[in-house]
């Protein structure tokens, strides 16, 4: 098992970013001057485990589909009904049209 898929586990990642958090609140301390004391610490630790754990999860367990279906498959769909690729080019171009429209300084 490699370094990268232990990373990938939300709980090992929870830890080592909250392990980062305390050497930063660490070394910010001892830059500012101010006194913490334990239970500051501990507060960084949660707090930064507990979100950044959360959100790595639903990141790599949630499928969060924008357009209500997988897209390439829409695509390859597109390609073996029609049998041709013009279909589908000519579709991209009035992306592309579109995309420009609204990228472009408007013209008034």
């Amino acid at each position: 098992m490699s370094f990268l898929e232990t990373l990938s586990n939300p709980f090992v990642f929870g830890i080592v970013v909250g392990l980062c958090m305390l050497l930063l609140t660490y070394l910010d301390t001892k830059i500012t001057k101010k006194e913490r004391n334990t239970t500051n610490y501990f507060k960084v630790f949660l707090a930064a485990s507990f979100v950044s754990g959360g959100l790595k999860f639903l990141v790599s367990n949630v499928n969060i589909n924008m357009s209500g279906g997988n897209m390439t498959n829409k695509f390859d769909e597109d390609v073996s009904s029609n049998g041709s690729v013009k279909n589908v080019t000519e579709k991209i171009e009035k992306i592309r049209k579109t995309k420009n429209i609204y990228l472009d300084n408007p013209d008034f």
